[in-house]
Parts: structure tokens; C-alpha cells; sequence
């Protein structure tokens, strides 16, 4: 019994036993807090611990008991809004079934454990608004989104990046280590140094340009943004999930611009320059020999 308080402290759960005549319940330390108790086991009546049940929601444990005492159903399996004395509004997961009936067979005590999920709850619905935000931003231009699981060590992906390095799928889950393997070598260590950052909680995001080998073996140029958006109890990351983008023809464009600039820059700086007046205008203008040529001008 000790052992098993210990755990149920641990993972932030209460149990309690009800007399489903009296209405009048044993709790744990975990739900005596929640009501502004005593850290410790106390007893209280079910008025007592429902008062604090958010009023939309008080239909739900009032029917559930209801229907577990005239024996309609053998257990409740609920979740509702409740104020806590210690974290304000939370939502709780209350789950428990008849544990001993009276002489005449009718229920006599219902046991069972309850369970703040509030933080789970408020994970889904990242994730959801998450996976949505992704959604809309492939639609609208991104190529696809992806996911990793890191416990797994496993990837998935979505979208048009799955035909262009993967296969002719519009999803796709694989490995963390095949996804490495599709990385160009001068781009891995970077990529994979974020994501072992990411894993230890010492960055939340990552936005990154790097290329990836495509089905036909060319080298495609990407830019990935993505966070992390899910965490276990001791706060490592579990789940990140993020967008990825083809940047191939303006990166390439962008290098070949950046080229010609150190090419001509290369020339101009080679080739003796000279103060200048064309055709008689009257303005002065430092050229080179390649510029008058190019042109149309002789020195």
C-alpha cells in the first residue's frame, strides 16, 4: 500500500473510496491539495469535493454517480474542469468502479483514481493548432511537414518531398538514420548537431537550409523551420514537428549572383583604372579597361 501511494504521488494521481450510502469519501494527499486540505489523507463528502466542479460540467459527475449507484453502470470514466486551491482551473481525469456491494447485492463502495491532465490537454491542442498551422503553410506554398519522434528516433514526412526523395507516397515513416542518410555530408553535422539540441532541451527550434539527395541523385537545396511541441515528465523532448521548403532554384540562383559578383569584382580589381569624360559630357567616372570596352568606349 505504502508503495503504491508513493506512485500514485509520483505521477500526480489521487485515489479515493466512496460509500456510495453515505457519500462520504476517503482521498489522498494529491486531491486533499487540490482542495485547499492538508497535504494528507483526509475524508470528505462528495458535495464537498463536486462544489468545486466547474458548473458546466457538474451534470457529468452527478450523472455518472447516479448511474453507478442504482447499479445502471459498474464504473465512471470521466473528464470535466475543476478548481484547484493550489492551480486554479484544471482539467481532471476521474476514473473508478463498484469495489463491494451490501448484503442485498446493491452497490456499497465505488474506489478509484483521478488524475490532472491539464498539461496533456493543453499538448493536444498545440499539437493540433500545430499540425493545422503546417497544414495551411504546405498548402500555401510549403512543400511538406514533418514530424520526429525521438524516443523512436523514427521521421515522417508529408507532401511533395516524399516523391522527390522517397518514394511515390504522400506520406512516408522512416528512420532517423535513413532520413540522415539523404543529407548531403557537408550539410549532416550541422543538421544533426540542432536536432541533438533539440533532443536535450537546450534549443526549442530549428531553422536550417540544407540539401538532400533526390531520387534521381541530384542534390536538393531545402530550408526546414520546426519546434518542439511535446516533452516528458522530465521535460526532454519527445515530439518535434515543423514545415520544409524547396529553396533549390533560389539558392542556386542566389550562389550564381554571388559568383558573378566575385568574378567581376575579381577583374575590376585586376585591371587598372582610370578617371574618364565620355563623349564630352562633362561627367567624371572611374572605370576600367573591361568596363570602357564592354561598353563600346576606348580610352
Amino acid at each position: 500500500e505504502a508503495r503504491l501511494r508513493d506512485a500514485l504521488e509520483s505521477a500526480g494521481e489521487g485515489a479515493w473510496r466512496l460509500n456510495m450510502h453515505t457519500r462520504i469519501a476517503d482521498i489522498t494527499a494529491v486531491m486533499s491539495v487540490m482542495m485547499g486540505l492538508p497535504p494528507a489523507d483526509t475524508r470528505v463528502t462528495y458535495d464537498d469535493w463536486a462544489e468545486r466542479v466547474h458548473p458546466e460540467d457538474r451534470a457529468i459527475t452527478d450523472t455518472a454517480l447516479a448511474a453507478m449507484a442504482s447499479g445502471e453502470s459498474e464504473t465512471v470514466d470521466f473528464t470535466l474542469r475543476y478548481f484547484s486551491e493550489k492551480d486554479g482551473w484544471i482539467h481532471i481525469h476521474n476514473r473508478g468502479r463498484i469495489s463491494e456491494r451490501d448484503e442485498h447485492g446493491k452497490p456499497a463502495v465505488a474506489t478509484g483514481f483521478m488524475t490532472d491532465i491539464t498539461e496533456k490537454l493543453e499538448t493536444n491542442d498545440m499539437l493540433a493548432q500545430r499540425e493545422q498551422q503546417l497544414s495551411e503553410a504546405m498548402d500555401g506554398g510549403a512543400l511538406g511537414i514533418w514530424r520526429i519522434d525521438y524516443p523512436a528516433q523514427e521521421v515522417w514526412l508529408r507532401g511533395e518531398i516524399v516523391r522527390t526523395i522517397f518514394a511515390d507516397d504522400q506520406e512516408i515513416t522512416i528512420s532517423a538514420e535513413t532520413w540522415m542518410s539523404h543529407i548531403h555530408p557537408a550539410d549532416a553535422d550541422r543538421l544533426q548537431a540542432t536536432h541533438k539540441m533539440m533532443a536535450r532541451d537546450t534549443t526549442s527550434g530549428e531553422s536550417l537550409e540544407f540539401r538532400l539527395r533526390a531520387r534521381d541523385g541530384s542534390w536538393v537545396w531545402y530550408r526546414s523551420t520546426g519546434s518542439v511541441m511535446d516533452r516528458d515528465a522530465q521535460g526532454k523532448s519527445r515530439i518535434a514537428t515543423g514545415a520544409l521548403w524547396n529553396i533549390d532554384t533560389n539558392r542556386r540562383t542566389a550562389d550564381q549572383i554571388a559568383e558573378e559578383r566575385q568574378r567581376f569584382a575579381d577583374i575590376y580589381r585586376d585591371t587598372p583604372a582610370m578617371m574618364h569624360t565620355i563623349n564630352g559630357e562633362g561627367f567624371i567616372v572611374e572605370v576600367s579597361d573591361f568596363w570602357l570596352a564592354s561598353m563600346g568606349y576606348q580610352r
